[in-house]
């Protein structure tokens, strides 16, 4: 009898959880709306990769958003790199990636809070990224093969966005 109800249990409490983990999240979905945001804060209009937010398979732009997390592939010693090189850099790094997401959100601080999402073609490749190092600064959501990294996320905005992006998926 006890066996029966610790297997109900274990159905009834554990099985939700997993799905609930396991639902597919699309790069649209991650822009918190408006009105999950605290006063100040806001979307960025701009940034580094072009409008915020951006999603998309442009390998080189993909490139650039994984290494500015890690790991670094490591550029040869000598003159620095042409453009060209800095081309074929960011190409190597985008492989294994499928598409990307990038978005600033903008408080009363000078720094921009920074989202950037990759979705790998590998699970292995979606769990090393990012770096160990930059994983201690960062708060870092994954959902499969889907990895959300929120930078100088540290304030009210901040935490709003995160706290958004930690609701997804379920």
């Amino acid at each position: 009898m006890h066996q029966t109800f610790a297997l109900i249990l274990w159905l009834g409490v554990v099985t939700p959880v997993f799905h609930a983990q396991s639902r597919p999240v699309g790069l649209q979905e991650l822009t918190a709306p408006p009105d999950r945001l605290p006063s100040g804060c806001s979307v960025a209009a701009n940034g580094p990769y072009g409008p915020s937010p951006w999603y998309g398979s442009d390998e080189p732009i993909l490139g650039k958003l994984r290494a500015g997390f890690g790991p670094r592939i490591p550029a040869p010693d000598g003159p620095p790199a042409s453009r060209r090189e800095q081309a074929r850099y960011y190409l190597q790094v985008a492989e294994g990636i499928e598409e990307g997401y990038a978005a600033f959100y903008q408080d009363e601080s000078p720094n921009l809070i920074q989202v950037v999402a990759l979705r790998f073609a590998t699970g292995d490749a979606a769990e090393a990224w990012p770096s160990p190092r930059v994983r201690a600064a960062v708060r870092r959501l994954a959902y499969g093969s889907l990895v959300i990294v929120v930078a100088n996320g540290d304030g009210a905005c901040g935490r709003a966005v995160a706290d958004y992006l930690a609701g997804l998926g379920k």
